[in-house]
């Protein structure tokens, strides 16, 4: 789903995806994570080049259990202090 102009996520998105594993949403303007799930076999999460800003929003990712790759480059979120120990 790279470079489609996505600008947020609404609860039905990943309705029925259960399987999912790698999700790429790469150059889409997104600027929050919510309702990024359920999504509970995701295991690579690529959101370069969006405009997620807020260390809040990371958050969001915890319900994603099986997660073990995220990438947020060139997001305003990047740039901050502690950003990767939120990460993590």
């Amino acid at each position: 789903l790279d470079h489609n102009k996505i600008r947020q996520m609404d609860e039905q998105s990943f309705y029925g995806l259960r399987s999912l594993r790698e999700l790429h949403l790469v150059d889409n303007g997104i600027r929050t994570l919510d309702n990024v799930g359920p999504l509970p076999r995701l295991r690579s999460l690529f959101l370069g080049m969006n405009r997620v800003a807020a260390l809040e929003d990371l958050e969001k990712l915890q319900d994603l259990r099986s997660l073990v790759q995220v990438s947020l480059v060139n997001n305003p979120v990047a740039r901050k202090p502690l950003y990767r120990s939120q990460v993590v």
